[in-house]
């Protein structure tokens, strides 16, 4: 029985990708996979890629990558991703597009084609869906900001009675300095519990910064450690 997905086919275990969002000067290409409008404050066209072997078992091996596009219209971003193994998988592939609309919003939507694939004669299954997305800054270190995934209830074409569900996800996080940054957000899917996701990055120097938090939904707490580099982010 198929099961239904949120926007990510996965999420990464060292660190909660989406808190970058809510700020100007610590979104990231990777952040703009959950809320598109964010994709306004890249700083120039970009790529990245992540890969991920979870408790070091092939069954759970996680890869994305990654294409942002700054343009006169607006950014465009392409995303990847392949979660599993031969036997069960899930493909994503993602457009997303943002806006600046003003000095306060910038907005941004993003279409996803979602596939499984499972072995053993239960085939394979596809579906369409979109989300709509708004950035607000309220001040220049204050920002919030909006997600509504799948808001028309897509399902998968061979399963017609399972509908993936609907996801709504409303945050905030505030540029306490050049070097500290706080961010926290509300996550609700349909028929399940709500959840908070929250996050601390603390820049010790400019090359280093790190990151600690937690997502109560599933009980984890998350840490994790960057480099920033002239041309790269690690």
């Amino acid at each position: 029985m198929l099961k239904g997905k949120t926007q990510s086919i996965s999420q990464p275990v060292a660190f909660y990708p989406s808190l970058g969002v809510y700020s100007k000067t610590n979104v990231d290409l990777y952040a703009t996979r959950n809320n598109a409008a964010a994709l306004v404050q890249l700083p120039t066209s970009c790529a990245s890629v992540y890969a991920e072997r979870r408790f070091l078992q092939s069954q759970f091996n996680f890869y994305t990558a990654s294409i942002g596009l700054k343009t006169k219209p607006g950014v465009f971003a392409l995303h990847l991703s392949y979660y599993g193994f031969n036997l069960y998988n899930q493909m994503q592939i993602s457009l997303g597009y943002g806006l600046k609309v003003g000095e306060k919003i910038d907005v941004g939507a993003q279409f996803n084609y979602h596939s499984v694939n499972q072995a053993n004669g239960y085939g394979k299954a596809s579906s369409m869906n979109a989300s709509a997305d708004a950035v607000f800054h309220l001040t220049e270190k204050i920002h919030a900001g909006i997600h509504i995934y799948n808001p028309g209830g897509s399902k998968w074409n061979k399963a017609k009675d399972e509908k993936i569900p609907a996801q709504y996800t409303l945050g905030i996080g505030y540029d306490v300095s050049d070097k500290l940054f706080v961010s926290t957000e509300i996550t609700k899917e349909e028929d399940k519990p709500g959840g908070v996701n929250a996050g601390i990055q603390y820049r010790f120097i400019k090359q280093f910064f790190a990151r600690i938090g937690i997502a109560t939904a599933t009980s984890n707490f998350f840490t994790g450690v960057g480099f920033n580099l002239p041309r790269f982010r690690i």
